[in-house]
């Protein structure tokens, strides 16, 4: 199973989700949180596949291996603890396990160049067989033997704790014997490096299958390398034909009595490997007390915080990062404009520019300009006066002197009417170039024949008529 990016539902039912924690073939696993009236623990969450919850014999399958966990009650096991049904479809919830899965382990000791030493070996594979043996004892509510055979004991399936206890998880094509379900082909076919032979050959499994798939796994711990690996095709026909290699060839710490196991937990003919899970935990744990005694004692624990230095306390504070801001969730940001919104709007944008730019260049010269300020108006010139001389007093010696007609002074300015105009002849001096068109002789005479206008006073002469 790998670490798993998918986002789960915040809530299904009593158990609030965390984060998720992996994801395989069939389902994916997350980690939750129950809480109540103070009460605050840690769970594990599976559930199927969306594309997998239509199909109704995955759906039982994947209950029959609720139902098969929350039976077993052992250390080396991985309990269910509840089982339930939602709006995204059936799951089971486990206990959540500190630590990493002993394929994680393999993989970062062989990327460290460096090998597992031989006491975890065995302490690791000591707890799996105590924890097979228990899966094989299981009885129904009525006290009869299942036979159960877990059919998938491999690396991926064995989870070693930072408290240095290992644990037996998923159960999900395991088989009772007798049991009317089938395995749907294509769909759980199991790990093809793992298989027992008899497997292969498509014949009835007893809990002797597992013990070859333990075997495998523990030469693997041993070797630091797959055993059977490669095409489907080559790994099927080495675990058929070729003999188990000697791990005593690999390795010159291992004790003679560890490699028999291993030579009769490989054997193709199932009668040859031990008769239960429970004997070759017996054995394994001889031959843990006499390297105890050779080297001291190594604890898996210990392993686990040398080769994951800080993982715990890592792990840790990943989880309580998780549960705050489940807590306090962050305002989400904006969402991000897509390229072809923002094309849009960069197009739209040079057409307005564009459409401004055109509008502005047909606009009038003048509405470009500046205004000039209009000047105020100014009072029409006032015509002079008439002025007359002084009279002098008459004499004796002269007759009275008559009145002498006004004397008006010449003067440049032009003459105005009363509207403040100026004459036609004026203008026409002022502005030659719009002279008025020279008027004929009879225009003239008519003119000054025509009738006077009735008016109350008497008639002036008009200063608009021409001279003659």
């Amino acid at each position: 199973m790998s670490l798993s990016s998918k986002p789960s539902s915040p809530q299904t039912g009593r158990y609030e989700v965390v984060m998720p924690l992996a994801q395989g073939g069939m389902g994916s696993v997350d980690l939750v949180m129950r809480r109540s009236d103070g009460f605050e623990r840690l769970y594990a969450m599976k559930r199927l596949h969306p594309h997998l919850r239509q199909d109704s014999e995955l759906v039982e399958m994947f209950l029959s291996e609720a139902r098969l966990g929350g039976l077993i009650r052992h250390t080396n096991v991985i309990g269910v603890l509840d089982v339930g049904r939602d709006s995204e479809g059936p799951y089971f919830v486990m206990e959540y396990v500190e630590g990493r899965s002993l394929n994680d382990v393999l993989k970062t000791t062989i990327r460290a160049q460096r090998s597992i030493p031989v006491q975890v070996c065995v302490r690791i594979a000591a707890q799996v067989a105590d924890g097979l043996h228990a899966a094989h004892e299981l009885r129904d509510a009525d006290g009869r033997p299942l036979n159960l055979v877990h059919r998938d004991v491999s690396p991926h399936n064995i989870l070693v704790g930072y408290d240095g206890t290992c644990r037996l998880t998923d159960f999900g094509i395991a088989k009772v014997w007798g049991a009317s379900t089938q395995t749907s082909a294509g769909v759980l076919k199991g790990k093809k490096g793992y298989t027992s032979p008899e497997q292969v050959r498509l014949e009835t499994l007893d809990r002797r299958s597992d013990l070859f798939s333990l075997g495998v796994v523990l030469f693997e711990m041993l070797g630091g390398r797959r055993l059977y690996a490669g095409e489907q095709s080559a790994v099927l026909r080495a675990i058929l034909q070729e003999p188990p290699p000697d791990v005593g060839e690999l390795r010159h710490d291992v004790p003679p009595a560890l490699s028999e196991l291993l030579f009769r937990l490989l054997a193709k003919e199932r009668e040859l490997r031990p008769a239960s899970a429970d004997e070759v935990a017996r054995t394994l744990r001889n031959v843990l007390t006499k390297l105890v005694s050779d080297e001291g004692t190594i604890t898996v624990s210990d392993f686990m915080d040398e080769v994951f230095p800080g993982q715990r306390e890592a792990d840790r504070a990943r989880v309580l990062s998780s549960k705050n801001q489940r807590q306090h969730p962050p305002i989400p940001p904006s969402p991000p404009t897509s390229r072809r919104k923002l094309a849009i709007a960069g197009v739209v944008a040079l057409c307005l520019a564009a459409a401004l730019a055109i509008g502005l260049a047909r606009r009038p010269r003048e509405q470009h300009e500046p205004r000039r300020p209009i000047p105020a108006p100014t009072a029409p010139p006032q015509a002079p006066r008439a002025t007359t001389l002084p009279v002098p007093a008459a004499t004796a010696d002269n007759a009275p002197a008559t009145p002498a007609a006004p004397f008006v002074p010449t003067t440049t300015t032009p003459e105005t009417t009363q509207t403040g105009m100026v004459p036609r002849s004026t203008r026409r001096e002022r502005h030659p170039s719009r002279r008025a068109p020279r008027m004929n002789a009879d225009r003239m005479n008519a003119d000054r024949m025509s009738a006077p206008r009735m008016s109350d006073g008497p008639r002036r002469p008009s200063p608009w008529r021409w001279p003659g």
